[in-house]
């Protein structure tokens, strides 16, 4: 089917219909920064860079929508949002005027008691639901709201392990950090305070501890690759309100504002405590290694932040399929 993707970004959510055999057809975003990376990952789709509030409608030929408004309006991590539906709105008035079959619309949680029913879908179809990427195979506990007419994918991944269904699926247990970065993961290294709260950088490198830090790279480095970081410089009480991510385990959510002079995740690979580079982020999002992103560090950074994971899309894809 032809799909039209409203606020694509990079195009996460595109890549996985694409992946299940549907045809991007048209990608819209106010943000010409993702237009090289939409255009070269999405081959025979335009890029169209403006406001969807200036868009008529689109084109007749669609039958799938799909579209993430911009969420800050109704994220927890926004402590100054004001619930603005006008995002929402926009791409609702699209799919009225549209002769889609099927429409899809992403946000966070929070969103979902705002959400209107209206007599623009079919009824027996639209659906709210919260979904999870570590269940589908995503290194990511990534929850989100999808809404609109679509049907629900079946989860591949247990957070219980490996299981199988009433219905005789067999499930996967969930895919950790390790398993998705290929770092091996050896218990013994780890030090007892798992926050590195109190100890000096070199006591966590000799532990060779495994945590990640997500934020801003350094101004002086101009390609994707890690540098050493020294724990003392950051304020103790920033250090506290960010759990650290075990190897062993599933990521938190990977977020847009990873640029920020925030601390995340450390990790030590043997050469030190490190940043996790825009390549491991993306991997943690699901995107595939082919998968190339374009543009400043702080783009790409906002643009994985911001994506759906494709393994995620790919499941709603594979379900209209089916």
């Amino acid at each position: 089917m032809k799909v039209v993707d409203l606020f694509c970004g990079p195009g996460g959510f595109s890549h996985g219909f694409q992946q299940a055999g549907h045809e991007i057809i048209l990608g819209i975003d106010n943000d010409k920064r993702v237009k090289e990376t939409f255009e070269y990952n999405h081959p025979g789709a335009e890029f169209c860079c403006m406001d969807v509030k200036n868009l008529a409608q689109v084109p007749p030929e669609t039958e799938i929508i799909l579209g993430s408004p911009p969420c800050t309006d109704f994220s927890v991590a926004n402590k100054k949002r004001t619930f603005n539906m006008q995002l929402v709105e926009e791409f609702l008035r699209l799919v009225g005027t549209s002769f889609a079959k099927y429409w899809i619309m992403e946000n966070v949680p929070p969103i979902k008691k705002f959400l209107p029913r209206g007599p623009f879908c079919n009824k027996e179809q639209m659906k709210i639901q919260i979904l999870n990427a570590a269940d589908f195979g995503v290194p990511q506990i990534r929850e989100r709201c999808f809404y609109g007419s679509y049907f629900t994918p079946l989860p591949t991944h247990s957070k219980y392990g490996a299981i199988t269904t009433l219905d005789g699926r067999k499930l996967a247990p969930y895919q950790t950090v390790s398993e998705a970065l290929e770092i091996p993961y050896d218990p013994q290294i780890y030090i007892k305070n798992q926050r590195g709260l109190g100890v000096s950088n070199a006591a966590i490198q000799k532990a060779n501890a495994p945590y990640f830090r997500i934020n801003r790279p350094s101004r002086t480095i101009t390609t994707n690759q890690p540098y050493l970081v020294d724990l003392n410089k950051f304020n103790q009480k920033v250090l506290a309100r960010h759990l650290p991510v075990r190897l062993d385990q599933v990521s938190p959510t990977i977020i847009r504002n990873i640029f920020r002079s925030k601390i995340y995740r450390l990790i030590d690979v043997g050469e030190g405590i490190r940043e996790l580079t825009y390549a491991e982020c993306a991997t943690l999002q699901g995107f595939p290694s082919e998968f190339k992103f374009f543009g400043s560090k702080t783009a790409i950074y906002q643009m994985i932040g911001n994506a759906v994971p494709p393994p995620l899309a790919y499941a709603l894809a594979h379900a209209l399929s089916k």
